[in-house]
């Protein structure tokens, strides 16, 4: 038997990724999903089932192609990469086996009918797994789709589909798991907001409310890459921000602090922050100024 932090609490089996479903009723029974993304996810103590155990609705895996080219390694960069750690054994199988597991007793749901997901709190919220592509796109991707291939069999996927008409539109279909695809895309200058150490300017909001207009138009979920996790009440701001614009998944590195109060009051602090940085230089420039006319005085004497 294994010891394991709080956030996943103390059971009888051997690891979370080996024994799935029994970690699932377990811990996850009571957890209330949160929008949230867990970044670097891979880093964590037990991949995928700590940020899950915080409600994370959103995990993330970099991969990058093995040595044989056959299979996908998870790592933050290749240097960190083993030949254990994979897409498949860290995220796909575990993920697999708890959602059969939710719908094992559901033999009677119809082809038409969304499979239910990880969170028994809510079954109808996804579960959005963020696949980065590091590397080798037009190799990768086709593997990726290949071990996807159970989940699409078992209609687990979020899934695209065409109408009859050729010229109608087709509809997203909900699946309890959201796979979005990712890689070196040069969207830098579309996409970033700037620095907003003393708050947002008002043509960096008017860009977020663009950005996030034009992304439900879409039919897409907004969630921003590299918020800072410090200082906190810096990070709160920005958090509350972005929910009060309507962003719907937040990116934290920290999963158990997306849950526990927020601090408030950033801007008053950058107010008075500001307000004592310039009487301390009125202060030391009046200084400065007593001191050479006491220093002139001397020598003209």
């Amino acid at each position: 038997m294994s010891n394991y932090p709080s956030d996943l609490h103390r059971t009888t089996f051997d690891t979370p990724t080996t024994n799935a479903t029994a970690w699932l009723d377990a811990t996850l029974g009571s957890v209330v999903p949160a929008q949230c993304h867990s970044h670097n996810d891979y880093w964590r103590d037990y991949p995928l089932f700590s940020g899950l155990a915080a409600g994370c609705t959103g995990t993330e895996a970099d991969v990058y192609l093995s040595d044989d080219g056959r299979d996908l390694l998870v790592g933050h960069k290749r240097a960190s990469t083993s030949a254990e750690k994979t897409l498949r054994s860290m995220y796909l199988e575990p993920l697999f086996q708890m959602l059969q597991h939710r719908n094992s007793g559901n033999v009677s749901r119809s082809a038409d009918a969304q499979a239910q997901g990880i969170f028994k709190t809510d079954p109808s919220e996804p579960l959005v797994l963020l696949i980065d592509v590091k590397e080798k796109p037009d190799i990768i991707w086709p593997i990726v789709l290949r071990q996807l291939e159970p989940f699409r069999r078992s209609q687990f996927l979020t899934r695209y589909e065409a109408t009859a008409g050729v010229d109608e539109p087709g509809q997203i279909v909900p699946g309890p798991l959201t796979v979005v695809g990712s890689g070196e895309l040069d969207l830098e200058s579309l996409a970033t907001i700037g620095q907003v150490l003393f708050g947002f300017s008002r043509h960096q909001m008017e860009k977020l409310r663009d950005q996030i207009r034009s992304a439900k138009e879409r039919g897409l979920v907004v969630r921003y890459w590299g918020v800072p996790g410090w200082p906190l009440n810096y990070r709160d701001y920005i958090w509350m921000t972005l929910r009060d614009e309507g962003v719907k998944v937040l990116n934290v590195d920290e999963v158990k602090e997306v849950s526990a109060p927020w601090t408030s009051g950033y801007l008053k602090c950058v107010v008075a922050m500001i307000v004592i940085s310039c009487c301390a230089v009125l202060f030391f420039t009046i200084g400065a100024f007593i001191q050479y006319r006491r220093v002139r005085s001397v020598t003209l004497r």
